[in-house]
């Protein structure tokens, strides 16, 4: 459920709210052109240079992150397990931990 909500506002912070803030939509009706009234009108270059990009990098990022989170606690591991024998110690079975 934690996963599913943070979809959820992650993807209403970086795709419906940056759209309707930016959005032109004068030419859609009184309603929609008194609410929206944004400098973009369509989906063009200066569109990606100022939307767009987060988008992606939103996307990007999401991809990316669980493989990072993965080396980075199972290099964690490593490091205690190191610290705890010693870090130039080549002895596996060493530790200082006297119980489970």
């Amino acid at each position: 459920m934690i996963t599913d909500g943070v979809f959820i506002v992650q993807f209403f912070n970086t795709a419906l709210l940056l759209l309707m803030a930016s959005a032109n939509m004068t030419e859609q009706g009184k309603v929609l052109g008194f609410f929206f009234t944004g400098s973009l009108s369509d989906f063009n270059s200066q569109w990606f240079n100022d939307i767009g990009y987060s988008m992606a990098y939103a996307m990007i990022f999401n991809v990316a992150w669980p493989i990072m989170e993965f080396f980075t606690y199972w290099g964690l591991r490593i490091l205690y397990r190191a610290m705890d024998r010693g870090i130039f110690s080549c002895n596996d079975m060493k530790t200082k931990k006297t119980t489970l």
